[in-house]
């Protein structure tokens, strides 16, 4: 597996979400908040609506030879 500094992108997979499953290529962030060592995807989980909700996902990196690291399991939730 690539160091992540190398690795080409990650992957967001579903676990119980409504999330669709997501591709984020590292060299086109898109929609990201880049800073120094870190990429955030802003996720919609409905916070401050009448129809927030909580979401398990899975996310990883991947290489370019198709290697993957092992998932990270995130609870995401509307803060308040």
């Amino acid at each position: 597996m690539a160091h992540p500094r190398s690795a080409p992108g990650a992957v967001l997979g579903v676990d119980e979400s409504e999330l669709p499953q997501q591709v984020f290529p590292f060299s086109s962030p898109a929609g990201a908040i880049v800073e120094p060592g870190s990429i955030a995807y802003p996720l919609n989980q409905g916070c401050g609506t009448d129809r927030e909700y909580t979401s398990t996902i899975k996310a990883w990196i991947y290489d370019s030879t198709g290697g993957r690291s092992r998932p990270a399991i995130i609870h995401l939730a509307c803060t308040s």
